[in-house]
């Protein structure tokens, strides 16, 4: 093929590039001016962001319970473990948990390794350790509705034989009405923000044009009190609640 050939091929592909370069312009261009037209429509703005928190008294506790059993073979650690459970639940009984307040939250099945060391004149092959016995957890999510029972309760459980405390966390049931608090608070911190940086900035704060929640929800604080349902139970700190929310807002700002 010569040069003046190859020349007429390339001419129909450069001017198709070409085309198609130009159909995307005008595609986009009008999304483009549309944008930057409600930006000037819209006129100077000020985004900033509010936060605000309500605190709360726990009034539900989640207490993680359950028993580690250890035996030579599977089959008597888990009825080693069975056993044991089944006081647990007997327990809970007693103590007037209802059946929909716990939930089964972990299983599980496991054998046990005795990773040998070399010695001298003995010869340990590193991957195949030697299985000396098989260990069985069961754990149940204990939900408890009067906080001040929880030192109770797990005292209780650990006389019927639970041996395995995994956590225990504390909520605010119903937030609702904190959360309307806390939002309120949200919005309040981001509309003095804007004011105060527009008046220092020597401007006038306009209308809200956007507002975004940017999360909301429950956080931990520090126990602040100390309580003991019993003498001999377990003692408890709840602490408080703390119910955050924030916004981010954008207004605008005042032309003189």
């Amino acid at each position: 093929m010569n040069k003046t050939t190859d020349s007429k091929m390339r001419l129909p592909m450069i001017a198709a590039v070409t085309f198609a370069m130009l159909t995307a312009s005008i595609v986009n261009s009008p999304a483009a001016f549309a944008d930057n037209h409600a930006d000037s429509v819209r006129g100077p703005s000020i985004t900033v962001s509010g936060t605000g928190e309500v605190s709360a008294d726990p009034d539900l506790a989640m207490v993680n319970v359950g028993v580690v059993s250890e035996a030579k073979t599977a089959k008597e650690a888990l009825a080693a473990n069975n056993e044991a459970m089944r006081n647990l639940f007997a327990q809970l009984d007693k103590l007037g948990i209802d059946q929909r307040d716990r939930q089964t939250a972990h299983f599980n099945v496991s054998p046990q390794y005795d990773h040998q060391r070399p010695q001298p004149g003995r010869s340990v092959d590193p991957n195949k350790p030697r299985i000396i016995g098989y260990q069985v957890t069961n754990d149940v999510r204990v939900k408890v509705r009067e906080i001040s029972r929880v030192g109770e309760i797990l005292d209780a459980v650990v006389q019927g034989g639970s041996n395995r405390i995994n956590g225990i966390s504390f909520s605010v049931e119903d937030d609702e009405a904190a959360m309307r608090e806390a939002r309120v608070k949200a919005v309040k911190d981001a509309q003095a923000k804007a004011k105060l940086l527009c008046e220092t900035a020597g401007a006038e704060l306009g209308n809200v044009i956007e507002i975004h929640e940017a999360g909301a929800g429950p956080s931990p604080r520090r126990p602040e009190m100390m309580m003991m349902a019993q003498a001999r139970s377990v003692p408890v700190a709840p602490g408080e609640q703390t119910i955050s929310a924030s916004v981010t807002m954008t207004f605008q700002i005042k032309a003189e």
